[in-house]
């Protein structure tokens, strides 16, 4: 280290230039945009605002089907209503469930799955009947789900396992 010392004081006296930090600040500025970016940047966000304003308005109005009967429709909603119920369901048994063993574990993992492909497929229906089809799918898919975190909920723990029940 006192090797390094004594080659710096060795070094000349250097006097820096008077204007040398306002001539560092202009060189690490960054340029000044262009109007033809600022054009696209300008057209660019109105674009994708009216996209968006497209796809507000599109989903505002989408409602049920009405294809078909009246009666898919109503099927439909009624098919709808069951479904937030069990969701409402699922939503309260899933604190309550402590422990899964790797069988029940896999059995949600599968059927969360399912009802991800099947949400998938429903935003993509377009006539009455596929989306009935689909919505009893789900309704079918989360009634198992439901079951599964019930089942679940009343295995014992291994704190109340009796020992004679445990295996090494």
């Amino acid at each position: 280290m006192t090797e390094l010392s004594e080659r710096l004081r060795e070094l000349p006296e250097f006097d820096p230039p008077s204007d040398g930090w306002t001539r560092l600040e202009r060189a690490l500025r960054p340029p000044a945009p262009r109007r033809s970016r600022r054009r696209w940047r300008t057209w660019g966000g109105s674009v994708a605002l009216a996209a968006s304003l497209l796809l507000a308005v599109g989903v505002w109005h989408q409602t049920p089907p009405q294809a078909g009967s009246g009666e898919t429709a109503r099927d439909v909603r009624a098919l709808i209503a069951e479904s937030h119920q069990l969701e409402q369901r699922l939503d309260q048994l899933r604190p309550q469930v402590v422990v899964w063993n790797a069988a029940l574990a896999a059995g949600s993992e599968r059927l969360e799955q399912d009802l991800a492909l099947v949400d998938l497929q429903l935003n993509y229906a377009s006539t009455g009947d596929t989306r009935q089809q689909l919505w009893r799918s789900r309704v079918a898919l989360m009634s198992r789900l439901v079951q599964l975190h019930e089942g679940a909920e009343l295995q014992p723990t291994p704190a109340e396992k009796p020992l004679a029940e445990w295996t090494l």
